[in-house]
């Protein structure tokens, strides 16, 4: 576990885009949805919604943002 993950999966909670998040996160966006798979790999759980634009974080992503 590494903690950039959380602060790549709180960059894409706020742009909803994994691009402007890789931006901001000062990353590629190939990077950046990595770390989001390796955070989802890791929590065991699915946190983002990738079929619809933009992104949506599930219930499970919720739950991992609000604590």
């Amino acid at each position: 576990m590494d903690l950039n993950w959380f602060r790549d999966f709180s960059n894409l909670a706020i742009t909803a885009n994994f691009s402007r998040a890789a931006v901001m996160s000062n990353v590629s966006q190939p990077t950046l949805s990595r770390r989001i798979r390796a955070l989802e790999n890791w929590a065991g759980v699915t946190l983002v919604d990738r079929s619809c634009h933009p992104v949506r974080l599930t219930v499970a992503g919720k739950q991992m943002l609000e604590a």
